[in-house]
């Protein structure tokens, strides 16, 4: 399986909204019709906290990872762990689900990309 993470750009909003309103409904998943909107995808990408699999040129997964001051003060963080951050809306096109997606999402974010 060939693919790419990378940061996501402007041209990923509207193939982004699409994978995040492709997850309402589904089974454990608490998004709405209004979230995840248009506005955190704003809000994401200027951060530069937004990232995207790409297959084939086309967006499969993404996921948000931010460092936060709030999680950054936790005791419960060995330092070991550094940097600390939070990870948000990790979501996979449902075709592409069970096949260990968010998994690679995960561990190429926490080895940094």
């Amino acid at each position: 399986m060939e693919y790419d993470i990378i940061m996501a750009s402007e041209n990923d909003r509207d193939e982004i909204l699409k994978l995040y309103k492709t997850q309402v409904g589904r089974e454990f998943c608490p998004w709405t019709e209004d979230y995840p909107s248009d506005e955190t995808i704003n809000d994401d990408l200027s951060r530069d906290a937004l990232f995207v699999m790409k297959m084939n040129g086309s967006i499969c997964a993404a996921i948000s990872i931010d460092e936060e001051e709030e999680v950054d003060g936790l005791h419960c963080w060995d330092d070991k762990l550094a940097p600390e951050g939070e990870l948000s809306r990790l979501a996979v096109i449902p075709e592409m689900q069970n096949k260990g997606i968010a998994r690679i999402m995960l561990l190429q974010n926490a080895h940094g990309i």
